[in-house]
């Protein structure tokens, strides 16, 4: 019997029809894989534990089925004994029959569903009853339109302190202040974004668990960010060295590309003309996994980018006029929103207050 257990959200008997709690469709639960060589696995265990527990029931008996001798001090000795060791022998025995019984009759369950809104989900019942349950589910937006950032990273490094002092003091925000090295890989990212070299969409996850998540279905998601790389950088691009990091730690985690048929004509054996080979669309990767990449083997990336943009900010020239411009954008990105109740420079500062902390090489 399969889990009456919706993949989505983790209701309980959710019913022939879509969920009552979530409105997503019936999940369709399919056996884990390999389910016949764990259940193998488990009749094994299940006998070792029947053992066991049949040497509890010996136990019992002997200390139980008759006296040991005729003697009071026998006696007396023998119901002393009795006490310490019977109670312990009788849980002991519940213990192991339930471990058995798990054993014999537990199933393991799969759901997922593909696509941009799916979910992955796993559960377990025992002889049809559900005993626990846990899932993860995603949705993920089309590409969308930062707000304008023009001036790079060194631009807003070379003004932080009125950044600082004028726009973020006060300003409640994740894990306090952010540190310089994770404001400008938010900027970095937002400027790419704008120029065209990157696109960007959020994908918002939930995780649930059964049956300790029994609550009101609540739309709370972690918005995350991934971006898809649309071409190289330019040569003013390239004079950012946060956003120069950031371009290289895509690439290595950049799959190769699709092979066209002008590059590699194919023939099948009865063709005289190419085979055509449809151009693949370039990946999108997750903000975590491009900041996994970051400087690797690095202790400390955070001084590596501070100590490059400090060397970058002095080939600029000091103008009181770019200060107001850079305010101006910082501001409109500070109170950016990615998702509902989401704010963007939160979003990444997650991330990068997770991954470019001291590392251990």
């Amino acid at each position: 019997m399969t889990p009456r257990l919706c993949g989505a959200c983790g209701a309980g008997e959710p019913g022939e029809g879509a969920c009552a709690r979530c409105g997503a469709p019936a999940t369709v639960w399919r056996a884990g894989a390999g389910a016949g060589a764990q259940w193998g696995e488990r009749a094994g265990g299940a006998l070792a534990l029947g053992f066991s527990a049949f040497a509890c029931a010996l136990a019992v008996y002997g200390f139980c089925g008759r006296w040991w001798g005729s003697g009071g001090t026998a006696r007396a000795l023998q119901v002393a004994m009795a006490l310490l060791v019977v109670p312990f022998a009788l849980a002991g025995m519940g213990a192991l029959v339930n471990a058995v019984y798990q054993s014999l009759f537990r199933r393991d369950w799969q759901a997922a569903r593909e696509g941009v809104d799916g979910y992955y989900a796993t559960a377990a019942t025992v002889a049809g009853r559900v005993v626990e349950g846990r899932g993860t589910v995603w949705r993920r937006s089309d590409a969308m339109a930062l707000c304008a950032v023009e001036r790079n990273a060194v631009e807003v490094f070379a003004h932080l302190g009125r950044v600082r002092g004028e726009l973020l003091r006060g300003r409640p925000m994740l894990g306090g202040t952010p540190a310089t090295a994770d404001l400008m890989v938010c900027v970095a990212v937002a400027h790419l974004v704008t120029r065209g070299a990157w696109r960007v969409a959020t994908e918002e996850t939930q995780q649930w668990s059964w049956p300790t998540d029994r609550s009101p279905w609540s739309p709370r998601w972690n918005a995350g960010l991934y971006l898809q790389r649309m071409r190289a950088l330019d040569s003013d691009e390239r004079l950012d060295p946060v956003a120069l990091c950031l371009e290289e730690a895509f690439e290595r985690l950049a799959t190769p590309p699709a092979v066209t048929a002008n590059e590699r004509p194919t023939r099948g054996p009865y063709r005289s003309a190419a085979l055509e080979v449809a151009p693949q669309e370039r990946p999108w990767v997750a903000l975590t996994s491009v900041l996994e990449q970051l400087l690797p083997g690095l202790r400390s990336p955070r001084t590596c980018l501070r100590d490059r943009a400090s060397q970058a900010v002095a080939r600029l020239a000091s103008d009181p006029a770019r200060a107001d411009d850079v305010l101006r954008e910082m501001t409109a990105l500070v109170e950016f929103q990615v998702a509902p109740g989401s704010n963007y420079l939160n979003v990444v500062l997650r991330e990068t207050q997770r991954h470019l902390k001291q590392r251990s090489v």
